[in-house]
């Protein structure tokens, strides 16, 4: 396949006011560049593939993102969950140590009163 090139107008010389332009460069009334269409369907081409590519690994960057940020709400909830137990076995304690001082001051004024009666 052969590829083709195209004229592409740059501008319009007016050749009675710069006869020296279209003398030394040959120009009848408009200048042309060539341009070959190859070197633009190459870039279209490698542009659309980088497009595309990055169009793909947007999705997978947002996929991680999400998986990244609910392994965070997990870890968050698991720390939490722990720190609610702990919280919790220490109010247990707490309770059960204040019990403990309920009933050693208990039996400390049952000795009291036993002693009291004792002396009475």
């Amino acid at each position: 396949m052969q590829w083709k090139a195209k004229l592409v107008l740059i501008a319009k010389v007016d050749c009675d006011e710069h006869n020296n332009v279209c003398s030394n460069y040959g120009v009848s009334d408009f200048c042309y560049f060539l341009m070959f269409m190859y070197m633009y369907i190459l870039l279209s081409l490698i542009d659309g593939l980088l497009y595309f590519l990055m169009f793909m690994f947007m999705y997978m960057y947002i996929l991680l993102l999400l998986i990244d940020g609910l392994l965070y709400f997990l870890m968050f909830m698991y720390m939490y969950m722990i720190l609610l137990l702990i919280d919790g076995l220490l109010y247990v304690l707490d309770l059960s140590f204040l019990l403990l001082l309920d009933v050693f001051y208990l039996l400390l004024l049952a000795v009291h009163f036993m002693y009291i009666n004792v002396i009475v």
